[in-house]
């Protein structure tokens, strides 16, 4: 591997490391009104969005809220598709946008952190791949040991 490709990579990290933080900067401290200042305000509910027990209650909340905005269409009569899937993710991204007074921030980061530790779990094997492909050489056999020395 050489400097070059090994700062390319750095640079790519670091361009990453950047986009993400930009964006939880932008969920959990930028609110559109003062009620959701008030009250994500503590530092350790910022960071509740970080912790599995945190994730499970925000992927719960918004799941209501999609049931319900599922079984309103189901009773007008506009869907007839199983509550699975991609209709769920369907009415998950609808439940976010409609209801943005009760899923805060927060919550919609707790949501959303999954996919982007998928995301760089993916960017994690494709560099780790490239390296390793990268190393793997013909084996030189063409020194011999013809003596041997005391």
């Amino acid at each position: 591997m050489d400097k070059q490709t090994l700062r390319k990579y750095f640079i790519y990290m670091v361009l990453l490391l950047v986009v993400l933080l930009l964006i939880n900067r932008g969920w959990a401290f930028f609110k559109e009104n003062e009620s959701d200042k008030k009250s994500d305000n503590s530092l350790a509910e910022v960071y509740n969005a970080y912790t599995l027990s945190g994730m499970r209650a925000a992927r719960e909340k918004v799941f209501n809220y999609a049931e319900i905005l599922y079984n309103k269409d189901v009773a007008e009569g506009k869907t007839d598709k199983k509550f699975r899937g991609f209709t769920r993710i369907d009415y998950c991204s609808k439940a976010i946008a409609k209801y943005k007074e009760e899923i805060n921030s927060i919550d919609e980061l707790a949501y959303y952190l999954p996919l982007f530790f998928i995301a760089m779990v993916v960017f994690a094997l494709f560099v780790s791949i490239s390296f390793g492909l990268r190393a793997i050489s013909p084996l030189d056999f063409e020194q011999r040991a013809t003596s041997f020395k005391n």
